[in-house]
C-alpha cells in the first residue's frame, strides 16, 4: 500500500482530479517539563559548631553540617528490635548532612521548577500549606527525585545514625536518658523544625528524634552494615529504612538513634533530609568575599557598556604637601597649610583686672572719698554773715 501511494504521488493519473498526497512527516519530539539543573550547586561556608563549618546550598537554601571522618558504633546489643542488633563498628569518610528536614516550601519549589508529579498526595493535611513545616507524605522516590534536583542525595542509614548519636554510642541524640521537652512525639500533628533545641545531636542536627520520620537511601537488611552488599541499590520495589520516629510515635524506644523502621500506613509522618559527600561540597565552595573588577578609567567606556565615552575631565596639578610652618602669636603664616590656604591669627586673651577704689580715704572723713573732700573744700557756702554783707 505504501508503494502504491508513493507511485500515485510521483505519477498522478491523467484526469481532471489530481490526488495530492503529502509525504509522511516525523512525529513531533516529546517535550518533558523536567529540567535537570547543573550538578552540583555552589555552597557558601559559614562558621558551625565546635570549630566545624556549615555549608549553605545556593539551589534550595539547605544548611549542611559537617560530619568528620572516623569510626562509630552502629546498632545496639540491648533493647530495640531484632534487626537493630548487634552493635558493630562502622568506618565512614567525612560527609555533610542537612541540619533540618526538607520543608514544604523547598519541595514546592522543586515541583514548580521541574513539573514533577509526586507519587503521594501533598495536600492531605493543613500543615503542608505552611512553607516552614517539614515536607511529609512523600514517597522514597519523591525524596530521591528532590535530592537529585537539589544536587544532593539521601543519607545512608549509617550516615544518618552517626549524625544522630555521634561517637559515644548514646541512646538519644541528646544523651542516654529520656527527658521531656526534647522531641515532638505523641502529638496531634507535626511541628515546625528546630522547635526543640535541647534535643540537638552532637553535630547540631535538629529533630533527629520525633517530628517527622526520615527516609534513608538504604534497603532494610540484617546487620552488620556493609555498603557493598547491595543495600544501597536504587530499587523502588524494595523496603527502605525509615529513621528517627515521628510525632505519631507513642514509645520513647521508637525515637532512639539505633531504631530502624519501615513504612507502614501513615505517610503524613514521613519526611526526609538530604546529604552530600565532603569532597563534592569542598569542590564547589564559593568565596565569602566575591572579587570585584577594578574601577574603570575615564576612557574605558566599553567595559561600562555605554556607546558614548564620558566627558573628559581636565586634570589639575595637585600641589605637593609643604611642611607646616611654625605659628607664633599675632603672626600669619606665609605659606598655606595643606591644599587650601588658611589664615591663622592668634589674638591675646584679655583678662579683666579686679576693681579697686580710686584712692585712699581722707583721715578726717573716714567714710568720704578724697575727691569728694576737695570738692566740698572749694565750694562756696552761704552763712548769715555773708548774706548781711
Amino acid at each position: 500500500m505504501l508503494g502504491l501511494t508513493a507511485f500515485v504521488w510521483k505519477f498522478p493519473w491523467p484526469s481532471a482530479t489530481t490526488l495530492s498526497i503529502q509525504p509522511p512527516t516525523a512525529p513531533p519530539p516529546q517535550v518533558t517539563t523536567k529540567q535537570e539543573p547543573a550538578w552540583p550547586p555552589d555552597f557558601r561556608r559559614r562558621p558551625g559548631m565546635n570549630g566545624r563549618s556549615d555549608y549553605v546550598s545556593s539551589r534550595d537554601g539547605t544548611v549542611l553540617v559537617e560530619i568528620p571522618a572516623g569510626p562509630f558504633q552502629m546498632g545496639t546489643n540491648s533493647g530495640g528490635e531484632p534487626h537493630d542488633r548487634p552493635a558493630h563498628i562502622v568506618m565512614l569518610p567525612a560527609y555533610c548532612i542537612g541540619k533540618l528536614e526538607v520543608t514544604n516550601g523547598q519541595f514546592r519549589t522543586f515541583v514548580v521548577a521541574t513539573g514533577y508529579r509526586p507519587q503521594w498526595n501533598l495536600s492531605s493535611s493543613s500543615a503542608q500549606t505552611l512553607d516552614n513545616f517539614p515536607a511529609v507524605n512523600v514517597s522514597w522516590r519523591d525524596a530521591m527525585e528532590y535530592a537529585a534536583w537539589a544536587g544532593l542525595r539521601l543519607p545512608t542509614e549509617a550516615e544518618w545514625e552517626k549524625a544522630a548519636r555521634g561517637t559515644d554510642a548514646r541512646t538519644y541524640p541528646w544523651g542516654n536518658y529520656w527527658g521531656p521537652g526534647r522531641a515532638v512525639y505523641a502529638q496531634s500533628g507535626i511541628r515546625q523544625p528546630g522547635t526543640h533545641q535541647a534535643g540537638s545531636s552532637p553535630y547540631d542536627c535538629q529533630d533527629m528524634a520525633g517530628n517527622a520520620a526520615e527516609w534513608c537511601s538504604s534497603i532494610l537488611r540484617p546487620y552488620p552494615y556493609d555498603v557493598t552488599d547491595g543495600r544501597e541499590a536504587q530499587d523502588d520495589n524494595a523496603i527502605h529504612v525509615i529513621r528517627g520516629g515521628s510525632w505519631a510515635s507513642t514509645r520513647p524506644e521508637e525515637l532512639s538513634v539505633f531504631h530502624r523502621d519501615k513504612f507502614r500506613s501513615n505517610g503524613s509522618s514521613v519526611g526526609f533530609r538530604v546529604a552530600a559527600s565532603m569532597d563534592v561540597v569542598l569542590t564547589h565552595v564559593v568565596s565569602q568575599t566575591p572579587t570585584t573588577p577594578p574601577p574603570p578609567t575615564i576612557h574605558d567606556h566599553k567595559r561600562q557598556g555605554t556607546t558614548t565615552p564620558p566627558p573628559k575631565v581636565k586634570a589639575t596639578a595637585r600641589p605637593s604637601p609643604s611642611p607646616t610652618p611654625s605659628v607664633t602669636p599675632n603672626s600669619t603664616p606665609t605659606k598655606p597649610l595643606g591644599i587650601h590656604p588658611i589664615r591663622v591669627q592668634i589674638h591675646p586673651i584679655h583678662v579683666p583686672t579686679p576693681w579697686k577704689p580710686p584712692g585712699p580715704y581722707h583721715p578726717t572723713h573716714t567714710h568720704t572719698p578724697r575727691r569728694y573732700h576737695h570738692q566740698r573744700s572749694h565750694r562756696k557756702t552761704s552763712t548769715p554773715e555773708t548774706e548781711q554783707e
